[in-house]
């Protein structure tokens, strides 16, 4: 018998130190804490439920053509997770709110630890493209917007990093998310873009990797929130730049904005990073092109 859209989907796994390495290599992560096993990269947490997702998925009324596009996501770390660590993962179709071009189709997925301690929770949020009811079903997804910042203000960094060529081909081995518009230039095309794309979760990654190093003095543990709106496609082969800005402190957190720009154009919009406070020390701030 299947089951309802919004019965939790359960699965367990672990995420084995190699496997950890390979995603740190795959996004040309080699941090200290990863190399020496205190962590895995915290995206790499993300890729590891996605056969309960995929699983809700397929139950949801919204893919029955099976095309979607990742649209935001957010992660709340409540700690760093240990290489084989025994995870649980529970995931529920959220909610879903329509809109003129088709359907914002939001999933939570919850990861506890062997003692039932929530680790990370997470909100992935999906477009499914073509005609949809103007509704809105369930609850919707907790906002990460900040209060804007004053026109003509600098930002605290900016940083440029060049995507390789072979990003996207790298990423879908190590995290296992090999869906079609990422791989073949065939698929890519058919729904519309120039050629295959970079992961939005890669693209978060790569985020995550520069803005630890110029923040959070190269430690990843500190990372309480990351989060995005992936709003254009990044394609492999690209420039990307970063802008970042410190947007407000509070209860031991220091919360940061950032944007993602390709070649002129929006690849990630309404960025967010919350790091655990440092106690006051004076973040390393850098302009840089790589």
């Amino acid at each position: 018998m299947s089951s309802s859209p919004d019965t939790p989907m359960r699965t367990a796994h672990t995420l084995a130190l190699p496997d950890a390495l390979a995603f740190a290599r795959a996004t040309d992560d080699l941090n200290a804490s990863y190399t020496a096993g205190r962590c895995v990269p915290p995206v790499a947490v993300v890729g590891a439920p996605w056969p309960a997702l995929r699983d809700v998925a397929g139950r949801a009324p919204a893919f029955a053509d099976g095309i979607a596009f990742h649209l935001a996501h957010d992660v709340h770390y409540g700690r760093a997770i240990l290489p084989g660590e025994s995870l649980v993962t529970e995931c529920v179709h959220f909610g879903e709110r329509a809109g003129v071009f088709g359907r914002e189709v939001t999933y939570r997925l919850v990861l506890r630890d062997a003692s039932r301690s929530v680790v990370v929770d997470q909100y992935a949020t999906v477009f499914v493209p073509g005609p949809a009811a103007a509704r809105r079903i369930g609850s919707a997804r907790p906002s990460h917007r900040f209060r804007a910042t004053p026109p003509g203000s600098r930002p605290l960094a900016t940083i440029e990093v060049d995507v390789p060529a072979d990003q996207s081909f790298r990423y879908a081995e190590a995290s296992g998310d090999r869906t079609p518009i990422h791989v073949s230039d065939d698929a890519a095309r058919r729904a519309g873009l120039r050629g295959v794309i970079v992961h939005g979760m890669c693209t978060m990654a790569i985020c995550h990797r520069e803005l630890v190093r110029a923040l959070a003095g190269g430690d990843p543990e500190r990372t309480r929130r990351l989060a995005a709106r992936f709003a254009q496609p990044l394609y492999p082969g690209t420039r990307l730049a970063i802008s970042v800005q410190e947007v407000g402190r509070t209860n031991g957190t220091v919360s940061y904005g950032f944007e993602a720009t390709s070649g002129g154009r929006s690849v990630i919009r309404v960025g967010r990073l919350d790091l655990a406070f440092d106690g006051g020390r004076a973040v390393q701030t850098r302009s840089t092109a790589r």
